[in-house]
């Protein structure tokens, strides 16, 4: 026991170093392609729906991805994916029509 106090007692001190303040480096720009990542869906209701869902991008194309935890006939474990194209959003659904002419009511 006496060796490992005079251990202690012969180590010197470590003297802190003050912090000290750098800009961070800038991030290079993040490539998403041919990259995605499913999560766990949490609005699944019924057995249909994806157990995963997410986003890839693929061919500078980005897709929506389903995926199904399901069992092959020897009882290995996969996921089953699909891809589906994301569309753009279009407001025009519904055209209303104006009158310009004078109701006679």
């Amino acid at each position: 026991m006496a060796k490992k106090t005079a251990k202690k007692a012969a180590r010197k001190p470590v003297k802190k170093q003050a912090a000290r303040s750098r800009k961070p480096e800038p991030q290079p720009e993040f490539d998403n392609e041919l990259r995605g990542a499913p999560f766990k869906n949490k609005r699944k209701t019924i057995s249909v729906q994806p157990d995963y869902v997410g986003q890839a991008t693929i061919g500078g194309i980005e897709y929506w991805v389903s995926s199904w935890a399901r069992k092959s006939k020897n009882g290995q474990a996969y996921l089953s994916l699909a891809f589906t194209e994301k569309e753009e959003q279009v407001d025009d659904e519904y055209e209303v029509e104006t009158y310009e002419d004078e109701l006679p009511f």
